[in-house]
Protein backbone atom coordinates (compact mmCIF):
# COMPACT_ATOMS: atom_id res chain seq x y z
CA UNK A 1 0.00 0.00 0.00
CA UNK A 2 1.40 3.40 -0.97
CA UNK A 3 2.41 5.37 2.14
CA UNK A 4 0.11 8.28 1.59
CA UNK A 5 -2.72 5.10 1.72
CA UNK A 6 -1.06 3.95 5.15
CA UNK A 7 -1.24 7.47 6.38
CA UNK A 8 -4.38 8.20 5.49
CA UNK A 9 -5.81 5.34 6.83
CA UNK A 10 -4.05 5.84 10.46
CA UNK A 11 -5.08 9.32 10.56
CA UNK A 12 -8.82 7.89 9.91
CA UNK A 13 -8.02 5.56 12.36
CA UNK A 14 -7.27 8.40 15.09
CA UNK A 15 -10.61 10.70 14.75
CA UNK A 16 -12.52 7.91 14.34
CA UNK A 17 -15.31 7.63 17.74
CA UNK A 18 -15.30 3.99 17.89
CA UNK A 19 -13.62 2.22 20.41
CA UNK A 20 -10.69 -0.26 18.25
CA UNK A 21 -9.98 -3.14 20.68
CA UNK A 22 -6.85 -4.09 17.79
CA UNK A 23 -5.12 -0.95 19.02
CA UNK A 24 -4.99 -1.90 22.38
CA UNK A 25 -1.76 -1.74 24.51
CA UNK A 26 0.24 -5.04 24.29
CA UNK A 27 0.91 -5.57 27.75
CA UNK A 28 1.90 -8.92 27.69
CA UNK A 29 4.11 -8.77 24.90
CA UNK A 30 8.10 -8.82 25.79
CA UNK A 31 9.82 -6.35 24.06
CA UNK A 32 6.53 -3.72 25.26
CA UNK A 33 6.84 -4.79 28.81
CA UNK A 34 10.74 -3.86 29.00
CA UNK A 35 9.62 -0.29 28.04
CA UNK A 36 7.32 -0.63 30.47
CA UNK A 37 9.38 -1.52 33.13
CA UNK A 38 11.06 1.62 32.84
CA UNK A 39 7.68 3.31 33.24
CA UNK A 40 7.32 1.53 36.28
CA UNK A 41 10.46 2.33 38.08
CA UNK A 42 10.66 5.87 37.14
CA UNK A 43 9.25 8.09 39.68
CA UNK A 44 7.47 10.69 38.44
CA UNK A 45 5.22 8.91 35.94
CA UNK A 46 1.82 7.76 37.04
CA UNK A 47 1.55 5.23 33.89
CA UNK A 48 2.75 2.49 35.13
CA UNK A 49 3.58 2.36 39.07
CA UNK A 50 2.95 4.82 41.39
CA UNK A 51 5.77 6.42 43.10
CA UNK A 52 7.33 4.46 46.30
CA UNK A 53 6.71 7.44 48.57
CA UNK A 54 2.53 7.30 47.75
CA UNK A 55 2.79 3.39 48.12
CA UNK A 56 3.92 3.34 51.02
CA UNK A 57 1.65 6.12 52.41
CA UNK A 58 -1.13 3.49 50.86
CA UNK A 59 0.03 0.76 52.44
CA UNK A 60 -0.15 2.44 55.81
CA UNK A 61 -3.96 3.39 54.90
CA UNK A 62 -5.06 -0.01 53.69
CA UNK A 63 -3.20 -2.04 56.77
CA UNK A 64 -4.96 0.33 59.56
CA UNK A 65 -8.30 -0.81 57.24
CA UNK A 66 -7.26 -4.31 57.44
CA UNK A 67 -6.95 -4.43 60.81
CA UNK A 68 -9.98 -2.97 61.53
CA UNK A 69 -11.48 -5.90 59.27
CA UNK A 70 -9.85 -8.35 60.78
CA UNK A 71 -8.52 -9.43 57.22
CA UNK A 72 -5.53 -11.71 57.49
CA UNK A 73 -2.19 -12.00 56.36
CA UNK A 74 -2.05 -13.58 53.21
CA UNK A 75 -2.46 -10.83 50.10
CA UNK A 76 -2.22 -11.79 45.95
CA UNK A 77 -1.76 -8.49 44.25
CA UNK A 78 -3.32 -8.98 40.87
CA UNK A 79 -1.61 -6.80 38.67
CA UNK A 80 1.09 -6.05 40.56
CA UNK A 81 3.35 -5.13 38.00
CA UNK A 82 7.77 -5.36 39.57
CA UNK A 83 6.10 -5.89 42.89
CA UNK A 84 6.20 -3.04 44.48
CA UNK A 85 3.21 -2.80 46.52
CA UNK A 86 4.37 -6.61 47.38
CA UNK A 87 7.73 -5.10 48.54
CA UNK A 88 5.92 -2.56 51.27
CA UNK A 89 3.30 -5.16 52.37
CA UNK A 90 5.84 -7.53 53.24
CA UNK A 91 7.63 -4.56 55.21
CA UNK A 92 4.42 -4.52 57.18
CA UNK A 93 4.43 -7.88 57.99
CA UNK A 94 2.26 -9.54 55.59
CA UNK A 95 3.01 -12.00 52.87
CA UNK A 96 1.75 -10.44 49.60
CA UNK A 97 2.37 -12.76 46.33
CA UNK A 98 1.86 -10.96 42.74
CA UNK A 99 0.54 -11.84 39.53
CA UNK A 100 1.09 -10.15 36.23
CA UNK A 101 0.91 -10.51 32.28
CA UNK A 102 4.10 -8.49 32.20
CA UNK A 103 7.25 -10.67 31.64
CA UNK A 104 10.08 -7.65 32.11
CA UNK A 105 8.09 -6.64 35.26
CA UNK A 106 7.44 -10.40 36.76
CA UNK A 107 11.39 -10.92 36.15
CA UNK A 108 12.11 -7.80 37.94
CA UNK A 109 9.78 -8.71 40.80
CA UNK A 110 11.52 -12.06 41.16
CA UNK A 111 14.97 -10.32 41.28
CA UNK A 112 14.49 -7.78 43.84
CA UNK A 113 11.36 -8.41 46.13
CA UNK A 114 12.15 -11.12 48.74
CA UNK A 115 9.61 -13.24 50.23
CA UNK A 116 6.75 -13.40 47.80
CA UNK A 117 5.96 -15.41 44.59
CA UNK A 118 4.99 -14.07 41.71
CA UNK A 119 3.25 -15.59 38.71
CA UNK A 120 3.76 -14.52 34.60
CA UNK A 121 0.22 -15.20 33.53
CA UNK A 122 -3.60 -13.26 33.85
CA UNK A 123 -5.05 -14.06 36.91
CA UNK A 124 -7.83 -16.65 35.20
CA UNK A 125 -4.17 -18.82 34.66
CA UNK A 126 -3.06 -18.75 37.87
CA UNK A 127 -2.21 -22.32 38.86
CA UNK A 128 -1.86 -21.94 42.73
CA UNK A 129 -2.98 -24.14 45.33
CA UNK A 130 -2.88 -21.31 48.32
CA UNK A 131 -6.02 -19.61 49.52
CA UNK A 132 -5.45 -16.10 50.21
CA UNK A 133 -7.10 -13.72 52.64
CA UNK A 134 -7.62 -10.89 50.25
CA UNK A 135 -7.21 -9.86 46.66
CA UNK A 136 -6.26 -6.90 45.90
CA UNK A 137 -6.86 -5.36 42.13
CA UNK A 138 -5.52 -1.57 42.84
CA UNK A 139 -4.90 1.57 40.95
CA UNK A 140 -7.42 1.47 38.94
CA UNK A 141 -6.57 -2.14 37.20
CA UNK A 142 -10.36 -2.66 36.89
CA UNK A 143 -11.39 0.22 34.79
CA UNK A 144 -8.83 -0.81 32.26
CA UNK A 145 -9.84 -4.79 32.10
CA UNK A 146 -12.46 -6.05 29.38
CA UNK A 147 -13.83 -8.94 30.65
CA UNK A 148 -13.94 -7.58 34.79
CA UNK A 149 -16.47 -10.21 35.74
CA UNK A 150 -13.61 -12.91 34.47
CA UNK A 151 -11.42 -11.46 36.59
CA UNK A 152 -13.16 -11.18 40.13
CA UNK A 153 -14.76 -14.77 39.30
CA UNK A 154 -11.35 -16.11 38.72
CA UNK A 155 -9.68 -13.93 42.02
CA UNK A 156 -12.56 -15.21 43.91
CA UNK A 157 -11.10 -19.18 43.45
CA UNK A 158 -7.84 -17.96 44.92
CA UNK A 159 -9.44 -16.43 47.95
CA UNK A 160 -10.32 -18.36 51.27
CA UNK A 161 -14.23 -18.08 52.21
CA UNK A 162 -15.02 -14.97 54.13
CA UNK A 163 -12.22 -13.84 52.74
CA UNK A 164 -12.14 -10.29 51.17
CA UNK A 165 -11.38 -8.38 47.55
CA UNK A 166 -10.12 -4.97 47.18
CA UNK A 167 -10.78 -2.90 44.43
CA UNK A 168 -9.17 0.50 43.94
CA UNK A 169 -11.33 1.98 41.08
CA UNK A 170 -11.68 5.67 39.88
CA UNK A 171 -14.30 8.12 40.94
CA UNK A 172 -16.82 8.26 38.08
CA UNK A 173 -16.18 12.04 38.56
CA UNK A 174 -12.37 11.62 37.26
CA UNK A 175 -14.00 10.57 34.00
CA UNK A 176 -15.25 14.35 33.66
CA UNK A 177 -12.00 14.96 34.68
CA UNK A 178 -9.78 13.79 31.69
CA UNK A 179 -12.69 14.16 29.52
CA UNK A 180 -12.11 17.92 30.10
CA UNK A 181 -9.06 17.92 28.19
CA UNK A 182 -10.14 15.97 25.21
CA UNK A 183 -7.09 16.52 22.69
CA UNK A 184 -3.47 16.95 24.59
CA UNK A 185 0.28 17.46 22.43
CA UNK A 186 3.21 16.06 24.28
CA UNK A 187 6.74 14.60 23.51
CA UNK A 188 9.46 13.23 24.66
CA UNK A 189 13.59 12.83 24.33
CA UNK A 190 13.43 9.68 26.47
CA UNK A 191 12.37 5.77 25.86
CA UNK A 192 8.60 5.58 27.20
CA UNK A 193 6.48 2.62 26.52
CA UNK A 194 5.04 4.25 23.35
CA UNK A 195 8.63 4.19 21.78
CA UNK A 196 12.04 3.77 22.79
CA UNK A 197 12.87 6.46 20.29
CA UNK A 198 12.53 10.01 21.08
CA UNK A 199 8.86 10.77 20.11
CA UNK A 200 5.46 13.23 19.98
CA UNK A 201 2.24 12.04 21.10
CA UNK A 202 -1.32 13.37 20.00
CA UNK A 203 -3.97 12.25 22.76
CA UNK A 204 -7.27 12.19 21.84
CA UNK A 205 -10.26 10.83 24.48
CA UNK A 206 -13.79 10.64 24.00
CA UNK A 207 -16.47 8.64 25.37
CA UNK A 208 -18.73 5.43 24.41
CA UNK A 209 -21.59 5.62 25.97
CA UNK A 210 -23.26 2.41 25.12
CA UNK A 211 -20.10 0.60 26.88
CA UNK A 212 -19.51 3.40 29.29
CA UNK A 213 -16.03 3.30 28.10
CA UNK A 214 -13.64 6.33 28.08
CA UNK A 215 -11.26 5.86 25.00
CA UNK A 216 -7.59 7.56 25.37
CA UNK A 217 -6.30 7.46 22.27
CA UNK A 218 -2.51 8.09 20.94
CA UNK A 219 -0.66 8.84 17.43
CA UNK A 220 3.02 8.45 17.96
CA UNK A 221 5.56 9.55 15.66
CA UNK A 222 9.07 8.65 17.11
CA UNK A 223 12.59 10.19 14.98
CA UNK A 224 12.30 7.31 12.54
CA UNK A 225 9.15 8.22 11.16
CA UNK A 226 7.56 5.52 12.12
CA UNK A 227 3.62 6.04 12.69
CA UNK A 228 1.88 4.03 15.65
CA UNK A 229 -1.90 3.93 17.43
CA UNK A 230 -2.08 3.07 19.93
CA UNK A 231 -5.11 3.35 22.91
CA UNK A 232 -6.54 2.18 26.45
CA UNK A 233 -10.26 2.07 27.18
CA UNK A 234 -11.71 2.46 31.02
CA UNK A 235 -15.00 1.78 32.26
CA UNK A 236 -16.73 3.71 34.54
CA UNK A 237 -17.95 1.82 37.41
CA UNK A 238 -20.01 3.59 40.23
CA UNK A 239 -21.00 1.67 43.46
CA UNK A 240 -23.94 0.38 41.99
CA UNK A 241 -22.38 -1.24 39.08
CA UNK A 242 -19.61 -2.74 40.94
CA UNK A 243 -22.27 -3.56 43.56
CA UNK A 244 -23.80 -6.21 40.41
CA UNK A 245 -20.70 -7.26 39.39
CA UNK A 246 -19.13 -8.72 42.89
CA UNK A 247 -22.44 -10.18 43.96
CA UNK A 248 -22.88 -11.77 40.75
CA UNK A 249 -19.71 -13.28 41.93
CA UNK A 250 -19.79 -14.46 45.17
CA UNK A 251 -19.48 -11.36 47.20
CA UNK A 252 -21.35 -9.53 49.62
CA UNK A 253 -21.13 -6.67 51.91
CA UNK A 254 -19.82 -4.57 49.93
CA UNK A 255 -18.62 -1.04 51.16
CA UNK A 256 -17.15 1.82 49.59
CA UNK A 257 -14.35 3.74 51.59
CA UNK A 258 -13.29 7.04 50.43
CA UNK A 259 -9.24 7.20 49.70
CA UNK A 260 -7.06 8.34 51.67
CA UNK A 261 -5.66 10.96 49.42
CA UNK A 262 -8.30 14.23 50.51
CA UNK A 263 -8.46 18.04 49.81
CA UNK A 264 -7.38 19.66 46.84
CA UNK A 265 -8.76 18.03 43.06
CA UNK A 266 -4.98 16.18 41.66
CA UNK A 267 -5.05 12.19 39.64
CA UNK A 268 -4.41 10.69 42.90
CA UNK A 269 -7.21 12.20 44.79
CA UNK A 270 -10.03 10.54 42.13
CA UNK A 271 -9.79 7.28 43.44
CA UNK A 272 -11.87 5.32 45.99
CA UNK A 273 -11.61 1.51 47.09
CA UNK A 274 -14.82 -0.93 47.29
CA UNK A 275 -14.63 -3.80 49.63
CA UNK A 276 -15.95 -6.80 49.48
CA UNK A 277 -16.00 -10.58 51.17
CA UNK A 278 -16.56 -13.64 49.83
CA UNK A 279 -19.75 -15.51 50.83
CA UNK A 280 -19.41 -18.77 52.60
CA UNK A 281 -20.54 -21.50 51.11
CA UNK A 282 -22.50 -22.55 54.44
Amino acid sequence: MPPHFVMKNIINKFFSEKADDSLLLPWGNEEFSKLMLVEHLNQNSLSGSRAKSFIQKEVRFLDGLFKQLSIGRKLLDIGCGPGLYCEQFNYFGYSCDGVDISPAAIEYAKEHVRDSQFFCCNIQDMECEKQYDAGLVLFGLLNEIKDSSSLISSAAQHIREDGYIILEVFHPDFFASLLSESTLVSGSEDATYFSALPHVRITKRFFVEESDCLVNRNLVVDDSGATKLYESHFTCYDLEKTTRLLESNGFTDVQCIQSPQTGEFSYESYYHYIIAKKQSLD
